[in-house]
């Protein structure tokens, strides 16, 4: 049986979910709060389950950091840039196969963002030497 969330400004704080067995949903949305209600809408209208969402967002986050760290490690920048790019491109394709045309904003948004860091890792990149 859960315990009810922490109320903290209608955002997410680490462990805000406790179950009855002291297990708490790292960073996950407040029932009712606007993320909550997003993700569910997401998952009703594109049918990601919402088990994924932790891996999603943790795929995202993970694309972040190596687009920051490709700065110095330029290999990195570009293993990072392919997976957000494949990524996003699947988010768009999940969108358009459902016809969601209302919720493909963000991720055109976010891909097209993603291929430009990608392009300018690229070209910036020296090329490796023996």
């Amino acid at each position: 049986m859960p315990i009810a969330p922490k109320q903290v400004y209608g955002h997410c704080i680490p462990g805000d979910h406790i179950n009855a067995r002291g297990h708490g949903g790292l960073l996950r949305p407040r029932e009712g709060s606007a993320r909550s209600q997003h993700s569910e809408g997401i998952h009703e209208t594109v049918g990601v389950p919402m088990k994924y969402f932790p891996l999603l967002a943790a795929s995202e986050f993970a694309g972040a950091a190596g687009l920051l760290l490709g700065i110095w490690l330029p290999s990195l920048g570009v293993a990072a840039g392919i997976a957000l790019v494949l990524y996003f491109v699947g988010a768009v394709i999940s969108h358009l196969c459902v016809g969601d045309f209302k919720g493909i904003g963000a991720a055109t948004f976010l891909l097209v963002l993603s291929a430009a860091a990608l392009g300018l890792r690229l070209l910036t990149s020296k090329p490796i030497t023996h």
